[in-house]
């Protein structure tokens, strides 16, 4: 984070954190601007295009069922290709639509994104909307 911080300082820096624990543990050791939010990344919306995403999906979780059909109908198709309806690949798609055009979406990715049948619809829309390495 501090190598960031240098490069596009603290008021460029965006970001939500579900976990309460580590939005707390960030609170207690960072400069806050107010673009830093506790909250479900899925129900966070801002009209912001970043040229620059760094995460780490999650791996396992769960929706907000009050939010869900919702989440499938924006992330669950795209240029057709099915996208499985998990926190992962929805995290991975929403990112995607935050960049602006250009943008790098950096992330800490599970070997299962490319090994596994479930993923091939993300898979396929990431090799032909970007560049991967």
């Amino acid at each position: 984070m501090d190598i960031i911080s240098e490069k596009v300082g603290w008021d460029n820096l965006y970001g939500c954190e579900l976990d309460s624990e580590l939005f707390n543990c960030f609170l207690s050791s960072h400069v806050i601007t107010e673009n830093v939010h506790h909250c479900d990344f899925f129900k966070y919306e801002t009209d912001v295009q970043f040229d620059l995403i760094c995460g780490n999906p999650p791996f396992g979780g769960t929706f907000d069922k009050t939010i869900e059909d919702k989440l499938d109908k924006l992330y669950g198709f795209r240029d057709g290709y099915k996208i499985k309806k998990e926190t992962y690949a929805f995290f991975i798609m929403k990112s995607i639509d935050m960049l602006k055009d250009g943008g790098k979406l950096v992330f800490i990715c599970s070997d299962t994104l490319i090994s596994i049948s479930t993923m091939k619809g993300l898979r396929n829309y990431l090799m032909t909307t970007g560049s991967v390495k």
